[in-house]
């Protein structure tokens, strides 16, 4: 019988070229063949460009894996599965030692750049952002944008990150600013792009592309518009009208590529302005149907980066109403919208039955649909003075980082407050303090490209009892990010530092 080690060389890089990346390492330790083969550069390359469609890899989107060492490849293959293993756990585990960044009054993030050490900051109180390297310590010079109140995807290119954001300057005026930061040779930050706003409108849902900016709007006894602008010439600005009421309201938007899809409320029915119809409700919807106490609020919308993200992320609440018309959070509702495919070929064709055929594929790439759903008890955690409510997702659409305060029916009961305990149990009840409400839970929603599933963890983080200001309790998070190239969570405390906690 024939063994793998007498096979050509040849042949032996074509069978790895066709492995997956647990495959190539699993063969390379007990294979004389392939062990020889993996201190060759070319054996890694396949495999981790096949892993780099279905989810990221520890660089960035960007970078060019043939200038990499064979053994920098390697490094690279083992630290994508140790993330992706540690990540399967329902209590991934820290894998390293924390890194801290003290950013002051810059303690919002605006987003990181993912495979990298860089982050953008924003400053809710002064209006400006900074672009820091943790490891470095650098950071740019603060630039005022005014107060955000809606932002893009971030669009990634070869060494920068550029993202719009919907503002108010300091003249209250509404305006768009499209934000570049950069992170070779040093870290900076400019604005390319400003175009003030008409008044009388309500915006929200901007986006951005690789050409045009726009957003949505609207006004009373209207229908929403969208209103794009040429990001190279701003006089040039086209509106386009659809025929949905204001009242319908624009959850958020996404970009693929260079189309634009709107998801908006009509009732209760989500539409996607891409194809004029309305959308499936989630999977098992019907089974799932809410109790007549609860009411369900659709919320927002998480979009991803337009040329490498691999979802769009919709979020409801479900709440319950007192006498007041008061809402107390009962759950989350989190439903992943994966990609349509490309539009179809651009191979040239003969006759009505090609156009025929090229006109279904470009409808079937105008289609969004709801894969699944998780339903999380709980509400989203807030701290005041934040800019924004503790959720965020990764610039791949892969996963959900989120702070929950469990349901209020579930409290922390105090250790007695006399004594050891040793008592009667009457005694026990009155010297026990009065509950409290639980700590929050720092949690992940995942959604896996191969099975179609999603699954929720809960994230531990280490408390530091000798350094207060270093604490990482969760009542102390006022800001998030995710890194899921290199498997870091990234939070921002009440004291104003940032901690990128490693789980690879």
């Amino acid at each position: 019988m024939l063994s793998l080690d007498v096979l050509p060389a040849d042949i032996l890089l074509r069978i790895a070229a066709a492995l997956s990346l647990q495959d190539a390492i699993s063969l390379s330790m007990v294979n004389q063949a392939f062990y020889t083969l993996s201190q060759e550069h070319s054996f890694w390359l396949e495999p981790l460009r096949t892993t780099r469609i279905i989810q990221p890899i520890p660089c960035a989107t960007t970078d060019d894996l043939t200038t990499r060492t064979t053994q920098n490849l390697k490094q690279l293959a083992l630290h994508t599965l140790r993330l992706a293993r540690n990540w399967r756990q329902p209590l991934p585990q820290i894998t390293g030692p924390i890194k801290t960044f003290h950013c002051g009054v810059h303690n919002n993030i605006l987003y990181c750049l993912p495979g990298t050490d860089a982050i953008v900051l924003y400053s809710l109180i002064q209006g400006t952002v900074i672009c820091a390297d943790v490891k470095t310590g650098a950071t740019s010079t603060p630039m005022f944008v005014g107060r955000i109140f809606d932002m893009s995807s971030p669009l990634e290119e070869l060494t920068s990150f550029t993202v719009a954001a919907l503002v108010e300057d300091e003249r209250r005026v509404m305006a768009i600013v499209v934000l570049t930061a950069t992170i070779h040779p040093a870290v900076a930050t400019r604005v390319v792009f400003t175009c003030d706003l008409d008044g009388g409108y309500v915006y929200n849902g901007i986006f951005m592309t690789s050409s045009v900016v726009g957003v949505a709007r609207g006004m009373r006894g209207g229908t929403i518009e969208v209103q794009s602008f040429n990001l190279l010439r701003r006089e040039l600005s086209t509106i386009v009208v659809t025929d949905r009421p204001p009242q319908a309201q624009a959850l958020g938007s996404t970009v693929i590529g260079d189309t634009v899809y709107f998801i908006i409320l009509q009732s209760k029915d989500a539409f996607v302005e891409a194809t004029s119809h309305a959308s499936p409700p989630p999977p098992n919807a019907d089974a799932d149907a809410l109790p007549p106490a609860l009411t369900r609020l659709d919320y927002c919308v998480l979009s991803t980066e337009p040329n490498h993200g691999r979802n769009t992320i919709s979020v409801a609440r479900n709440v319950t109403t007192d006498p007041l018309g008061r809402h107390t959070g009962h759950s989350l509702e989190i439903t992943f919208w994966p990609r349509p495919s490309p539009s179809g070929s651009e191979d040239a064709g003969e006759g009505d039955e090609w156009e025929r055929k090229r006109e279904r594929e470009r409808a079937e790439g105008r289609k969004m649909q709801p894969a699944q759903t998780i339903c999380i008890p709980g509400s989203l955690s807030n701290q005041p003075g934040t800019a924004w409510e503790l959720l965020v997702i990764a610039n791949s659409g892969l996963e959900v980082v989120l702070v929950v305060d469990p349901p209020s029916d579930v409290a922390d009961a105090g250790p007695p407050a006399n004594g050891d305990g040793d008592g009667d149990g009457e005694e026990l009840e009155i010297g026990r303090p009065p509950t409290r409400p639980p700590a929050p839970k720092l949690l992940m929603a995942r959604y896996d490209p191969l099975l179609h599933s999603v699954s929720l963890h809960e994230l531990q983080i280490p408390l530091d009892k000798e350094e207060p200001n270093l604490s990482l309790d969760t009542r102390g998070i006022c800001a998030l990010a995710l890194d899921d190239h290199r498997g870091y969570v990234i939070v921002v405390t009440v004291h104003n530092v940032l901690h990128y906690i490693p789980y690879a």
